[in-house]
């Protein structure tokens, strides 16, 4: 089979998928600080880890940005972060689905296991 038939192929599902399921894709993406963890949260008194470690300094909680066709959102300060949910944002951008709940939501967090931040990513 050649590769532009597999590509319309691909294509053609993707857009049977996304008409039957009423999913907006190439949208923009609202990714909302839901929650910024405390290390103590995590981890109770005794941290696995000798420096001190503090609550996310790149984000507080309710904060909002706006990803505009998958670009790093302005004054969105982590870079380990934007790397942790670029994938998602994608994903809800070219009208990808989550197997449960609202297909136009995603949950998630960043990495960073000592200060972890979540987020919620919407199309808009």
């Amino acid at each position: 089979m050649e590769k532009n038939s597999i590509s319309r192929q691909i294509y053609k599902s993707v857009k049977r998928v996304l008409y039957t399921r009423k999913v907006k894709s190439m949208t923009n993406v609202k990714i909302t600080v839901l929650r910024t963890l405390n290390p103590k949260e995590v981890f109770g008194e005794e941290f696995p880890f000798k420096e001190p470690a503090t609550t996310c300094t790149y984000f507080e909680e309710g904060q909002e940005f706006i990803s505009e066709h998958t670009e790093r959102p302005e004054g969105f300060g982590c870079s380990w972060a934007w790397h942790d949910l670029y994938k998602q944002v994608v994903f809800l951008y070219f009208g990808g689905v989550y197997f449960k709940g609202d297909p136009d939501v995603a949950i998630t967090c960043c990495s960073d296991g000592k200060r972890p931040v979540i987020f919620k990513l919407e199309r808009i």
